[in-house]
């Protein structure tokens, strides 16, 4: 598709996404994927990074080099230099459109325009039993346990706060679980204004604890990879849940390592 690059070290281009206003975000991290609604004029530039605290949003400018605009979508595109976080947004409104299409005047590279490649990231690689267990768990995907814990929050109507962070940027969205829908390795969870997706290829343990945030006691439930990273966290202020998800982790049928604090 075409693009064109954009140079995110000139003056103020961090600062310039603020006029885009209402946009759609998409935050792609290797093992998970977060879509949802921002306002960007509330971005904050604190020690050169972009804070967007109402949308739970922040990225470390310095990590992000390759910055693309698509002219045909109106969508700016990054990836960061580590390739574990890539982001986009994409105006709601046409005034917003015209403002990104301004800024990648203003901020692009004039002879720098065609078909090129997004640069992909970079997806922990499996090792062969890993990656049977993996292929096990993708047919199961019915009965898993992510699977069910996201399906009692949808039939209860009640909201989880789903978090995701690197070194590069992070994410922390209140999602209400409607529809679960699977998509090759993926398990979806729609709802609202926003939507999650977890790589299950790539699931290979989860944490149970409770945790402080902000004062309130909040059960959490981390996933790991099988490089022993913790990739997602989910977290439900309903002390309840504890017991609930417990249940839900002790049914057979799945081979996770199921790790309680």
């Amino acid at each position: 598709k075409v693009m064109k690059v954009i140079d995110p070290e000139l003056p103020g281009f961090w600062e310039a996404l603020a006029e885009i206003g209402t946009c759609r975000y998409r935050f792609d991290f290797p093992t998970c994927r977060f879509v949802g609604d921002l306002e960007l004029g509330s971005s904050q530039i604190i020690d050169g990074d972009l804070h967007i605290p109402e949308g739970g949003l922040f990225l470390q400018t310095r990590s992000f080099q390759d910055v693309f605009f698509n002219p045909g979508e109106a969508i700016l595109e990054m990836i960061s230099r580590r390739r574990r976080l890539k982001v986009s947004f994409r105006p709601m409104s046409e005034e917003g459109t015209r403002h990104m299409r301004l800024l990648a005047r203003v901020f692009g590279d004039t002879e720098d325009e065609g078909e090129l490649p997004m640069p992909v990231l970079e997806v922990p690689c499996l090792c062969p039993s890993c990656g049977e267990a993996a292929e096990a768990r993708i047919r199961d995907l019915p009965i898993n346990p992510l699977t069910g814990i996201l399906a009692v929050a949808s039939m209860e109507g009640r909201p989880v706060m789903v978090a995701a962070h690197a070194s590069e940027g992070g994410v922390t969205l209140n999602h209400q679980p409607g529809d679960l829908l699977r998509d090759h390795d993926r398990l979806i969870s729609e709802g609202g204004d926003s939507g999650v997706s977890f790589n299950i290829r790539h699931l290979h343990a989860l944490k149970l604890a409770v945790e402080n945030l902000d004062g309130e006691m909040h059960q959490s439930l981390a996933l790991i990879n099988s490089l022993g990273e913790t990739t997602c966290r989910i977290y439900s202020d309903d002390i309840r849940d504890r017991d609930r998800w417990r249940d839900i982790l002790s049914r057979p049928g799945h081979s996770y390592r199921v790790v309680e604090e």
